[in-house]
């Protein structure tokens, strides 16, 4: 038999050994999180969709959002200073950040809505709308 055989059988052993092990993976839980059709029909997310869709924004996954969370946006964009911002898809994450390219908004590391507005404020455009002459 070759070395590198020789070699190489310890490494698959260890391998296989690894990825049999049970603890990698999330255990089931009966209740599971809860169902779209839960989360959908919530006060909370229904007031954010409204809120979100006569602004002409579109959020992304917010469902799956605390009804806390939900408010929150919800209160944020309330605001008058955000109507007609240049934003097509709208996220949760860990940080702010606007990507101008896809228009797209994260919203992350702050619960406090001031702070929210005054980045939305500083980092996404007003939508360009062409004068009529």
């Amino acid at each position: 038999m070759p070395k590198s055989f020789l070699i190489a059988i310890p490494f698959l052993i260890w391998l296989a050994a690894c990825s049999s092990s049970g603890n990698l993976l999330e255990k089931w839980s009966e209740e599971g999180p809860p169902t779209d059709s839960e989360s959908l029909n919530s006060p909370e997310f229904q007031q954010l969709s409204a809120k979100l869709d006569a602004l002409g924004y579109q959020g992304v996954g917010l469902s799956f959002e605390t009804p806390e969370v939900q408010k929150m946006l919800t209160q944020v964009f309330s605001d008058p200073r955000l109507v007609g911002r240049k934003i097509r898809l709208l996220y949760t994450g860990l940080a702010m950040s606007y990507d101008p390219k896809q228009a797209s908004l994260t919203i992350g590391g702050s619960m406090k809505p001031a702070v929210i507005v005054d980045y939305i404020q500083k980092h996404v455009p007003l939508v360009h709308v062409p004068r009529k002459k």
